[in-house]
């Protein structure tokens, strides 16, 4: 019960993001014997979040720790962000992770997405004795010291620290474990409690090899262990980073202001771990009896997205007393730096890893102290500028008004090319010169008022502008994508790509995968795999060059003029982002780092055509990205035209 949440437990299912923000860097301010920095100037809007009532538990399908698969617990929640719905929708039958919304139901452990890249086989890695019989799990990365050990919320596993141990790693040796009975490690003997879990966690460290001094990271129920750890064993502890962690009284203080029913309610949902909710109250008494907290460098996050709390909930007098006990967090130690993570809700962990990941290399490097804010988010939304009418040459194809409509990069000469007539027709794709269109053609659903709506077949039809013609070339496809050179036209149909000429000739299945993209020389094809994971296609020789793929769904979506980098999207860290990965799989960096989902649908001489969902919007807007920096620029003609867009470089 308790850990950090207005309740315990909060699935996080971030399928409407919130609106881009324009930001701006902000010093640590010296507050006392203190830092308080101000990570963001957030503006308007909350995170989308499917709540179970309570703090910590939390699941997004696909996102599997850096530790192999039968290692993975059961998850508790299932949630997956919904980027775009015609995209994802053409991808169910390969994505088994996508999901439309959020549940309850377990996700099996078998789950199908690719792990992460593999720990460090030379660090403590799987099951680790603890005497007595037990073992706890544990999974490490990197090099150098001191060590950086993560510490979950209530009945999370550490899968959750994926974000942020993929950034540490850089700089030093970073390690997540499973408290005993969450993963595979074993149960633990009565009594539970945060008491307990520091003794098990000292245990482990000692076994482990790793030697002290470590780097004490706690998120949520977490941060009472670490912090009864750094009590407990000072000389072994050299700093702490509480990331929106509980603190001695709030379960108490918290339900003093709340209704009969809420406590009721609160007190009713399960904890995700073998803990009472009396042994959690213990826990936080247990904590203010302990021996002082050390002198040494601490650092406080605390999240700007109020909790949710259902009707009637006093999110105010909620507010202001976790402000106030993180505050007093901050004040254990006159090292410290309370950091306000404006852009996140509970999980900053997974919403903000960059500014966790900041304040960690802070305390583990002093010639970074103190920490502060990562550089402004990308200013999507209302606070981009708008591009130039020139800025896009070429012809662009997308689905309008009454059917498929070409018009010029700057929204000139719009013509209907293609009506629906008696069926609906979508996914425009063009060749380069603009004469040859791909589409797909969906017969109208039945007017039925109750039921499932039926799963229509969508025929994949070619049109040729020069000829005067259109044929069908396929019964049944999505995701139909012309090669450059308008020969050949490639389709995805139950979890495997088709490549067939543009005369209906030469069919032939490529294999498993989908979300094809072509190459600008009509040589290769970016795709992603029923896995979660990326690679190129060489049409040649059907050889694959793997490309790097994080957690959670990850899509090849526009290759650069030259050929040499493919822009793909991928829900590593909870929303779409943009990332740019070298053709031969080398040279991966992020390109986007803002609130919603971007995806990136055409790469032109001019940059990225993008999309960016956001939450108070019925559709996507459309930007235009500089590839090197990341800078949106918005193309306020295209408000609400649906994706996926054709385009066509000298149309």
């Amino acid at each position: 019960m308790g850990s950090g949440g207005a309740f315990v437990s909060e699935t996080h299912c971030p399928s409407r993001p919130r609106p881009g923000s324009s930001c701006r860097r902000r010093e640590p301010r010296q507050v006392g014997a203190h830092i308080e920095v101000d990570a963001h100037k957030r503006r308007g809007g909350y995170d989308a979040m499917c709540t179970q009532l309570r703090g910590d538990v939390m699941t997004i399908p696909g996102s599997l720790p850096h530790l192999p698969p039968a290692a993975v617990a059961t998850d508790r929640g299932s949630c997956a962000p919904s980027i775009h719905a015609a995209t994802l929708a053409a991808l169910a039958t390969l994505m088994l992770v996508v999901a439309a919304g959020c549940s309850n139901a377990p996700i099996p452990a078998t789950a199908t997405a690719a792990p992460s890249p593999s720990p460090t086989p030379s660090l403590p890695n799987g099951l680790i004795d603890i005497g007595g019989g037990r073992h706890l799990e544990m999974y490490c990365r990197g090099s150098g010291r001191p060590a950086v050990i993560l510490e979950a919320g209530l009945g999370n596993t550490a899968d959750v620290w994926n974000a942020i141990s993929t950034r540490v790693d850089g700089f030093t040796t970073v390690c997540a474990y499973n408290r005993a009975g969450l993963g595979a490690s074993d149960p633990r003997p009565l009594p539970h409690g945060a008491q307990a879990a520091a003794d098990d966690l000292h245990s482990l460290l000692a076994a482990s090899g790793l030697g002290p001094p470590y780097v004490l990271v706690g998120a949520s129920y977490g941060g009472l262990d670490v912090q009864l750890f750094a009590r407990h064993h000072p000389a072994e502890t050299a700093g702490v980073v509480l990331v929106d962690a509980l603190a001695p009284g709030w379960d108490d203080r918290l339900e003093a202001i709340l209704t009969p029913a809420q406590v009721a309610a609160r007190r009713a949902i399960p904890n995700g771990e073998p803990i009472t909710n009396d042994e959690i109250r213990t826990s936080e008494r247990v904590l203010v009896a302990a021996p002082p907290f050390p002198p040494g460098p601490l650092v406080v996050l605390h999240h700007g997205v109020p909790f949710p709390g259902g009707p009637d909930w006093p999110t105010l007098k909620v507010e202001a007393l976790w402000t106030s006990l993180q505050e007093g967090l901050a004040r254990l130690s006159p090292q410290s730096a309370i950091i306000l993570a404006a852009e996140s809700g509970h999980r900053i962990h997974q919403q903000q890893p960059d500014l966790v990941a900041e304040a960690i290399h802070a305390v583990v490097d002093p010639a970074r102290w103190p920490p502060s804010a990562p550089p402004p988010q990308v200013a999507f939304g209302s606070g981009a500028p708008t591009a130039a009418p020139s800025s896009i040459t070429g012809l662009l194809a997308f689905a309008g008004k009454g059917g498929i409509h070409l018009a010029r990069g700057d929204g000139s000469d719009d013509r209907l090319v293609v009506p629906n007539e008696e069926m609906l027709v979508g996914e425009p794709s063009l060749d380069d010169s603009g004469r040859v269109l791909a589409y797909t053609r969906t017969s109208r659903p039945p007017d039925q008022q109750t039921g499932p709506k039926p799963d229509l077949p969508a025929e994949l039809w070619l049109r040729d502008f020069r000829r005067g013609n259109a044929r069908k070339l396929a019964p049944d496809a999505q995701m139909p994508a012309v090669s450059p050179d308008g020969q050949s036209v490639a389709f995805t149909n139950h979890a495997h790509t088709y490549l067939i000429n543009s005369d209906g000739t030469g069919l032939r299945d490529l294999g498993e995968g989908g979300c094809p993209v072509w190459s600008p020389d009509s040589t290769r094809l970016a795709m992603c795999s029923p896995a979660d994971t990326m690679f190129v296609l060489r049409l040649s020789d059907l050889a694959h060059v793997p490309l790097p793929s994080g957690p959670g769904l990850n899509n090849p979506t526009a290759w650069s003029p030259d050929a040499t980098t493919i822009a793909v999207i991928s829900t590593r860290d909870g929303n779409g982002e943009i990332y740019l990965i070298g053709a031969d799989g080398t040279n991966e960096r992020r390109l986007t780092d803002a609130p919603g989902n971007q995806f990136a649908q055409i790469w032109t001489a001019q940059g990225l055509l993008v999309t960016s969902s956001l939450p108070e919007a019925d559709a996507s807007d459309w930007f235009l990205v500089d590839p090197a920096s990341g800078s949106p620029s918005a193309i306020p003609w295209l408000h609400a035209v649906a994706e996926p867009i054709g385009y066509a470089r000298s149309g």
